[in-house]
Formats: structure tokens, C-alpha cells, sequence
């Protein structure tokens, strides 16, 4: 079975306050799980990224191996994706999450 993951966050300022979330749905657009979070003080990027993150950091634990994950974010997909990121300022975040890609 295929999950659904949409991801997003929203911030009070860039540099801000910031909360993250997603929602996991099924096949058939059913609402199987949503979570959020703040994590205090941070910037868009990273923010996005850590939305990611936790999504599949989720999907992992319930052992959801079939993801397709949903971010408005195309600077976060590019850093995930394609960028080399040894100098990025969210690299550890951008490892993880590549990290658990590679997984399944």
C-alpha cells in the first residue's frame, strides 16, 4: 500500500518562530495520520527540511515503505535530491533524511 505524505510548516519571520507538520493519507485520499511540531526558533529551509524529516522518520517507525512525499518546497527537494551539501548549513538535517530514503 501507498502512503501519501504532505508536508509543511509555517513560521513567524524568516528567521522565526516555527511549526512543521504533514498529514499521512491513503490510496484513496483517506486520512491515515497527521502530526506537528514546533521547533522553536528557525529559518524556511530549514523548517521544510525538517518537515520531511519528521514525516518520514514516522512513516519509518510504522513501517510504511511505499512513500510519496508532497512539499511546496522545490529548494528543499533540490537539496535533497541533487545538491552537494558538505558546506550546507543543514547538512546533518539533509543526511538524515536522505538517509532514510535510501532505506527501502
Amino acid at each position: 500500500m501507498t502512503i501519501a505524505l504532505n508536508t509543511d510548516d509555517n513560521s513567524f519571520g524568516n528567521p522565526g518562530e516555527v511549526g512543521i507538520g504533514g498529514v499521512f493519507r491513503d490510496a484513496t485520499g483517506t486520512w491515515v495520520l497527521g502530526y506537528f511540531s514546533s521547533i522553536g526558533v528557525s529559518n524556511i529551509v530549514e523548517a521544510e527540511l525538517k518537515a520531511i524529516l519528521f514525516g518520514l522518520q514516522i512513516a519509518w517507525d510504522r513501517k510504511y515503505m511505499r512513500i510519496k512525499c508532497y512539499t511546496d518546497s522545490t529548494h528543499a527537494i533540490d537539496l535533497i535530491s541533487k545538491q552537494d551539501i558538505t558546506y550546507h548549513p543543514h547538512a546533518s538535517v539533509i543526511s538524515d533524511i536522505r538517509d532514510l530514503l535510501s532505506r527501502g
